[in-house]
Order: C-alpha cells, then structure tokens, then sequence
C-alpha cells in the first residue's frame, strides 16, 4: 500500500511525500485506521509541524497528539500515547514551558 496515496470513505485525500505530513493531518481529521500504519512504515509520532514545509497553516506548531486532542479525538489520543507520544505535545523544547515557567507571570 502506498500511504502518499491513500483515499479513505471520509473523502480525505494524503497526496505527501512526507509520512510525518501524513500522520499530522490523519490526527487532525480524526483517522486512527491510518495512525498505526503510519508509525511502523516510519512517522515520527512526536513530529511537529513547521512552516513553509508545504504544511497547511492550521497545523504549523501542532504535533500529531495535540492536532487530535484539539479537534476532540479522544479515543485517537488514547492511541497515540499508546504508541508512544509524548504527552506534551511538542512543547517540550520551548523555553516557555521550562521547570516552573509556566506558572511564573513575566512582567
């Protein structure tokens, strides 16, 4: 199976190259069927999406678990820990989100 092209009965259409683009948007529109496919042929389920990558701007800074808690795919986050997301949703790495920072008020 191809996964850059792929059709499911929702009318959602993957035309990308890139598997983590891929598991980006099957997060947001709610596909878990894709969701493990995905992951073993090599999507990194901690991707987040970057700018002028070809990425459409509503998921630009969202990774695949926060894509689908924001939507209300409850039962697609429960997957995605399960496979191995980190829960935090690609904020590791901001310096806004250090020990502590988040509650501290910067004036």
């Amino acid at each position: 199976m191809r996964w850059n092209r792929y059709e499911t009965n929702t009318g959602f259409r993957m035309v990308h190259k890139d598997l983590n683009h891929c598991l980006l948007k099957a997060c947001f529109r709610g596909i878990g069927d894709l969701v493990p496919g995905l992951v073993d042929k090599g999507a990194d389920i901690n991707f987040v999406g970057q700018a002028k990558t070809g990425l459409s701007a509503h998921l630009v800074g969202l990774a695949p678990i926060s894509a689908a808690a924001h939507q209300g795919w409850p039962a697609l986050v429960r997957m995605l820990l399960d496979l191995g997301a980190d829960h935090r949703g690609g904020v590791a790495d901001d310096p806004r989100y250090e020990q502590g920072a988040a509650c501290r008020q910067d004036m």
